[in-house]
């Protein structure tokens, strides 16, 4: 049994920097559970979560080594289940949490108090960090199922255990180190850090329980005529993924059809996957028509790609030309990743099909072109997005009353919600949770955004919220201009409170059943300054009663959608917590916290 141990000790340390992704995070949630004061405490829970981790590793061990010989991880279908494990530790954080932190005598007191410290049990954390099916665990229940028997899963999930765990035993002295932290921040640390590492895992969990399925891309002759005029036939050519085209009786080839993201699926990759455009080229290269297809895309911005006029500016240009994005195609405000992808996809694609099918090769520039980080570092509107947030947040944090407040309200809605159109929203969040990250540097501002709020919140709380944010700026500037301000009654703010942290939870988790943007993009902000810059009112016809009714309650309750209903406000918040100086409380005169 000794080898078996050796190999299994030997995979746990290759892979342990791996397994300190997902149980670092959660381990140190239960060692600062313990009380500031009582460092010994925090260090016994960690060993307690290692025990029942330990307990978890081998219980799959000798599941593996029983079912050694007849299962192989052929025949296991464990995306599901791993999914199922990920939403447990979430929902076993949470209730803990709110267990931990209810009032004596309230409803979540009553009926969280009791599961709630079951949830916090070390060993119960522990024994299902055990079980999540990550891919270390794959690697060495596949060694486990190669057959051996019981003790020879056990020995190998033993080794395995100590290899990935040496990584999470200096996690023991954090108690001593947080007795030189400030108290209150330790204590919001305590209270705030389930809550985060229990979303991360709702998310995590979500993505796996319903996996995305590739879109079905259909192609009809109608579409092949539509972006090829001047053919009548058309045959597939699966080894060039495309579609030859042919006119007339004698057959002559008059060009090729092709989908971007088929033929160059990295250059097409857009803000929310793959977006697919039918492009038609000639004989010469040149391009005859360019169609969108069914995608992802946020559907306020994507609107403006999708217009024949923006489309028909492609046409007639060579695929060997640059097709850069604001020198050649017009750029398209807000939507940069989008009409990058667009324009990216179309030179990509059309250069290979046109060499494969008619040997036309791209001509060497006599100029250098600037690589994808030089055309990012000369875009003008980055450099300003990342200058207003910092200018912003200094002048909001310095004049928080009075006439100079409201010329950072104006200013914020003017740069950022007009000329910009950049704003922070509850897909920045569930982007970052999934790990959809916009590709950089196309999606270069996306990260000054996610970035600069949270570290402008990190450090001085809520004030993207109070200041910098365009929509709650124009809902603010809105209610001072109403005579008659109508307060929420207390009871009824009592009993909204809790929706926005209900969207914030439900908004993720219907991403992932649905995979579309548009259930994460019901905010109002993109389709308020959509409206203001002219760019198109929303079609559908409920995102448009949402607007009016939102401008009608802002006008008369001041910030009615920050304080009551903003999804991105509740992420703000639980991140206003962990602010590093002064007090994450405190109510400002909007009535969030700054």
């Amino acid at each position: 049994m000794l080898p078996v141990f050796l190999a299994g000790l030997g995979l746990g340390v290759t892979q342990a920097p791996m397994c300190l992704g997902t149980c670092a995070p959660l381990a140190l949630a239960v060692v600062t559970d313990a009380p500031a004061d009582r460092p010994r405490r925090g260090a016994g829970a960690l060993l307690v979560f290692l025990l029942g981790r330990a307990v978890g590793y081998l219980a799959l061990g000798a599941v593996a080594g029983a079912l050694s010989e007849r299962v192989t991880m052929s025949d296991l279908r464990l995306q599901r289940p791993l999914g199922a494990a990920f939403v447990a530790l979430a929902a076993a954080l949470w209730l803990g949490a709110v267990g931990r932190s209810a009032p004596e005598g309230s409803w979540g007191c009553r009926v969280a108090r009791g599961p709630g410290r079951l949830a916090r049990s070390p060993f119960l954390l522990g024994a299902l960090s055990g079980l999540q099916v990550c891919p270390p665990l794959l690697l060495a229940l596949a060694v486990a199922l190669q057959g051996g028997g019981v003790l020879h899963g056990l020995a190998h999930f033993a080794g395995f255990f100590l290899g990935t765990s040496a990584g999470l035993v200096p996690l023991a002295a954090w108690p001593w180190i947080g007795r030189a932290l400030p108290a209150g921040w330790i204590a919001r640390l305590r209270a705030t850090l389930p809550l985060v590492v229990g979303f991360f895992f709702l998310c995590w969990g979500m993505d796996r329980l319903f996996p995305a399925r590739a879109v079905e891309l259909v192609v009809s002759e109608a579409d092949l005529r539509g972006v090829m005029p001047g053919a009548d036939r058309f045959v597939a050519v699966p080894s060039s993924r495309c579609f030859e085209a042919y006119r007339g009786d004698a057959g002559e080839k008059v060009g090729a059809c092709f989908v971007t993201c088929q033929v160059a699926p990295a250059a097409s990759a857009g803000y929310g996957g793959p977006l697919p455009a039918l492009v038609g080229i000639d004989a010469s290269g040149a391009i005859t028509g360019v169609k969108l297809l069914p995608h992802r895309e946020t559907p306020v911005y994507a609107a403006r790609l999708e217009d024949p006029a923006y489309l028909a500016r492609f046409r007639g240009r060579k695929v060997t030309d640059p097709l850069r994005v604001g020198q050649d195609v017009d750029a398209v405000t807000a939507a940069t990743v989008s009409a990058e992808a667009l324009a990216n996809g179309v030179r990509e694609a059309g250069r290979t099909v046109a060499a494969e099918r008619f040997g036309i090769a791209a001509a060497e520039s006599p100029t250098a072109e600037p690589s994808p980080w030089g055309r990012a570092g000369r875009d003008w509107r980055t450099w300003a997005l990342a200058g207003y947030l910092l200018a912003g947040s200094l002048a909001a944090a310095r004049w928080r009353s009075g006439p100079a407040r409201a010329a950072v309200l104006g200013a914020s809605v003017v740069v950022l919600g007009l000329v910009l159109t950049q704003f922070f929203s509850i897909g920045h969040v569930v982007m970052a949770a999934a790990g959809l990250w916009p590709a950089l540097p196309a999606g270069l501002a996306w990260a000054v955004v996610a970035g600069g709020v949270l570290l402008i919140t990190l450090l001085a709380g809520r004030l993207y919220c109070a200041a910098l944010c365009p929509f709650g700026a124009l809902t603010d500037l809105l209610g001072r201009l109403w005579p008659w301000p109508v307060p929420v009654p207390p009871r009824a703010a009592r009993l909204l409170r809790p929706l926005r942290f209900v969207l914030l939870v439900a908004t993720p988790a219907a991403y992932f059943v649905w995979r579309r943007l548009t259930v994460v993009d019901y905010e109002p902000f993109a389709p308020t300054f959509a409206a203001l810059t002219g760019r198109g009112i929303p079609a559908d016809a409920a995102l448009t009663g949402l607007l009016v009714l939102i401008g009608v309650l802002s006008l008369v309750s001041r910030r009615f959608w920050c304080v009551h209903l903003c999804p991105a406000g509740a992420a703000m918040e639980v991140a206003a917590r962990l602010r590093l100086r002064g007090e994450a409380g405190g109510r400002g005169e909007e009535g969030i916290d700054v």
